[in-house]
């Protein structure tokens, strides 16, 4: 059975507003660029260092998890965007096709990118900040579990929606409304622990900044290796909370099909997890060719020694 123009206009919205849908798989195969890019810079830069430590067993390990989430949504976004215009467009009979239904299960799958994040901002603020007080940053963590807690209820809701097909219309509408209040909560949260995280890093470095130029030879570059580092984590913190600050807003932004937020959480996503691998690049290359145990010293003595 053919289509009439209502239905292919539908169904022309539909592909081109939807998360995942045309403009959707166009924002996020730009990032998944990027992020391909990156990935293998990162890792090569990772394993010349070493895994000696379990700390940078457990990043690298991390960047590779988060890298295939990344690449599975990526392709589930791809392939769902060629069976709808199969099914829609270029069957002989679109009543006949199935229309794919796990693009939404990949999308909460990779809500887990922004727990991993959230962990990795957290753990570099503890190792900076946790010589001045602990109190400030056993928040980070509570709000960092109670985002953990809102990814798996949304990862558990969307396998409901996804393998419960006889549920009630009265159970559907409620499980969809919770998809609603765990994914807002997820940003929500995850903006709180980032940007609280980035403000304790940078009071860190307010309170240390004259024992820095102080205490650092006058031969190195008057921007210190200490006072890079320090730029680099907050402008990276606050970069990616103006991108969390996007997408919250841009749920407020109607369109002809869903809003503007349903098509830029893909791309925040990927932003994810992008976010450790350009923090540990930039690191790598605004580093100074300096002896190991020169480097060591000065950071000990100018960020990780408490002031008196």
């Amino acid at each position: 059975m053919s289509q009439n123009s209502d239905e292919e206009h539908e169904h022309a919205v539909i592909l081109l507003y939807n998360s995942g849908h045309v403009i959707g798989v166009i924002l996020q195969t730009f990032v998944y660029g990027i992020y391909a890019v990156l990935i293998p810079v990162s890792s090569y830069i990772m394993l010349r260092r070493g895994l000696a430590t379990r700390a940078r067993k457990i990043l690298f390990g991390m960047t590779i998890f988060m890298f295939l989430l990344s690449t599975a949504n990526w392709i589930a976004s791809i392939s769902t965007l060629i069976q709808l215009l199969q099914a829609w467009f270029l069957a002989p009979d679109p009543d006949s096709r199935s229309v794919p239904t796990y693009l939404p299960f990949f999308s909460a799958l990779i809500l887990v990118n922004y727990i991993l994040t959230d962990g990795v901002v957290v753990w570099r603020a503890w190792v900076l900040c946790s010589v001045d007080g602990t109190k400030s940053l056993m928040m980070c963590f509570f709000m960092l579990g109670l985002a953990t807690v809102s990814v798996c209820t949304t990862i558990v809701i969307r396998i409901i929606l996804l393998i419960d097909k006889r549920r009630s219309p009265e159970l559907n509408s409620r499980l969809t409304q919770g998809i609603d209040v765990t994914q807002v909560a997820t940003l929500v949260l995850s903006l709180a622990t980032n940007s609280l995280a980035t403000f304790l890093i940078s009071l860190k470095a307010w309170r240390n900044r004259t024992e820095i130029q102080d205490k650092l030879d006058s031969t190195v570059d008057r921007r210190s290796k200490a006072g890079k580092i320090f730029a680099l984590l907050i402008e990276t913190g606050i970069i990616y909370s103006i991108s969390c600050l996007t997408v919250l807003m841009s749920t407020l932004i109607p369109l002809k099909e869903g809003t503007l937020g349903d098509l830029y959480t893909p791309v925040n996503t990927q932003l994810a997890g992008i976010y450790p691998i350009v923090v540990l690049v930039l690191w790598a290359v605004g580093n100074n060719p300096l002896p190991a145990s020169v480097i060591h010293y000065r950071y000990y003595v100018a960020v990780r020694k408490p002031v008196q």
